[in-house]
């Protein structure tokens, strides 16, 4: 009887063994070879191919960003380029009519910002491919740039927003702009662009100026942009204005600015 119990232990702890060195090879094969590493990424959903572009390497992500559309020695600057927290970001974004849009955008020295269609319910008959794209510059001084959708021309139609473009840097001076793209036509086109940065200084003059303008959407699709203004440190005004839709031009047309605040200690020499 103990010697067929005895037997039993054994035959259940060499199955128990078998069955962890099994285990062990799937995961240590799963964590070596994660989707994307070596093999192309796949034009499916964009969700699942933003996914595979985090694991795979140098090769497989130039390789996508070619099969997308871009230009492979661009493609290779920009992948070679991204740094350790950058990444290609890949969203859809709502159009009107029936066909399927998206955005290929990523920041950085090498930044870039593509339209994308095609389709994530059928990408083998219909996959994803760049059809537009435009020219960005997110040159650092202004901040890295990010991107927003928010619906500003009409409920069921995103509009692209971009902050921290540059918009020109040199000896003592640094600007940084925001723009609004809008999909016309199957194209990105230029509907905005507002300064919503400045830093400017002169050497031995002592006065150091810098402008901030913040973004806000309103039910009513306007998009209130406020602007503070500082000197060398101190706050000297809060500005706001409104910029509404044109459908003559097609484009956004902004209000004057009008003081919203004025700090005390101007607002008490103003009284004497």
């Amino acid at each position: 009887m103990r010697k067929a119990i005895l037997f039993i232990s054994i035959v259940s702890l060499i199955s128990v063994l078998s069955h962890s060195q099994e285990s062990g090879i799937k995961t240590s094969q799963s964590r070596k070879n994660p989707p994307g590493v070596n093999q192309a990424i796949p034009l499916g959903r964009l969700e699942d191919i933003q996914s595979e572009f985090l694991f795979a390497d140098t090769g497989h992500k130039v390789d996508l960003l070619v099969r997308l559309g871009v230009d492979q020695k661009f493609a290779k600057h920009v992948v070679e380029n991204l740094l350790p927290d950058e990444f290609v970001g890949l969203k859809g974004i709502h159009v009107p009519g029936t066909a399927q849009y998206g955005l290929a955008f990523w920041p950085g020295s090498a930044c870039g910002l593509y339209l994308l269609k095609g389709a994530d319910k059928n990408p083998q008959q219909n996959s994803w491919y760049a059809i537009a794209h435009a020219n960005i510059d997110c040159w650092y001084g202004s901040g890295s740039a990010t991107l927003e959708l928010m619906a500003l021309r009409r409920a069921d139609a995103d509009d692209i927003v971009v902050h921290h473009l540059n918009d020109g840097h040199g000896t003592g001076i640094a600007v940084g702009q925001t723009k609004v793209f809008s999909v016309l036509d199957d194209k990105l086109v230029e509907t905005m662009a507002t300064e919503d940065f400045l830093h400017e200084w002169t050497v031995g003059s002592g006065q150091e100026t810098e402008r901030h303008s913040t973004f806000l959407r309103f039910p009513d699709r306007s998009l209130e942009e406020t602007r503070t203004t500082a000197i060398n440190g101190d706050l000297k005004t809060v500005e706001r204005r409104f910029w509404q839709w044109s459908t003559q031009p097609r484009k956004f047309v902004a209000g004057p600015f009008v003081i919203v605040s004025i700090p005390a200690t101007r607002a008490v020499k103003a009284l004497r």
